[in-house]
């Protein structure tokens, strides 16, 4: 019944009435199509790419019935997952991360006629003059050279970009391994996010509860509210970046 008046119904009123955190509530209800639109600019830098070049070249840049009717397909599809996050205030942009392959398959289906025809105009190799020969490989080339430069970086790049909040990670990880599974510690608001209490749910199977008067054997604060003691309650000797674990008196 908490969960659904709070979460719930309350995810339908403004952000300093609901839910625990509020790191995902947003002061409108436009920020989710805000957020869409900036993740799609590489799709529609490449739209407008693809028609400029059909005006251009005087190629009709509309779509055929066909391509017509699957791009609203997929037009509608992609709404179907992105409008319903609009009625609620919790939003963020990896609630989009489902709709994202329809929005692209909609583009796609818009420009795949007017892209066939500017495949066509590039001339084969062999009907190519000296000049435009050496154009064409210098460009290949490039391409090739940029393809293979991507690959190598991203192979070089392989596991050394740090984990989001890693040493938070750590932290939890050590806690998980002195905090049975399937308990319940208690934490302040202040010293908790929704990440860490996802986190603890998720991969060390223990729940928070914030209520200041909730009284558990373990109690979990950040460094960052300078509380090194608690009365009644001993601190654990461990090695955390960001906080302080404490366990009751016998």
């Amino acid at each position: 019944q908490g969960y659904w008046n709070s979460q719930v119904l309350g995810s339908f009123s403004a952000a300093d009435e609901v839910g625990i955190f509020n790191g995902n509530f947003r002061p409108h209800r436009f920020h989710i199509f805000i957020r869409m639109v900036e993740k799609l600019i590489p799709v529609f830098i490449f739209l407008a790419i693809v028609f400029f070049l059909a005006f251009k070249q005087s190629i009709n840049w509309r779509p055929n019935q066909f391509h017509s009717k699957r791009a609203l397909l997929f037009l509608f599809i992609a709404l179907t997952a992105t409008l319903p996050f609009a009625i609620s205030l919790k939003q963020a942009s990896y609630y989009l991360f489902p709709a994202y392959a329809f929005w692209i398959m909609a583009a796609c289906a818009l420009v795949l006629e007017p892209l066939k025809e500017l495949l066509h105009l590039i001339p084969l190799n062999k009907n190519l003059t000296k000049v435009e020969s050496l154009k064409f490989k210098i460009f290949s080339t490039f391409a090739l050279l940029l393809l293979g430069f991507s690959f190598f970086y991203t192979f070089v790049k392989w596991d050394t970009v740090p984990t989001r909040k890693a040493s938070t990670i750590e932290d939890l990880q050590l806690i998980g391994e002195i905090i049975p599974a399937e308990s319940t510690i208690h934490c302040d608001r202040e010293s908790v996010d929704a990440y860490v209490v996802g986190y603890l749910a998720r991969f060390e199977n223990v729940s928070v509860d914030l209520e200041r008067s909730a009284s558990y054997e373990f109690k979990l604060v950040h460094k960052k509210t300078n509380q090194s003691s608690i009365e009644n309650y001993d601190q654990l000797n461990l090695e955390l970046n960001h906080f302080y674990l404490f366990k009751r008196k016998p």
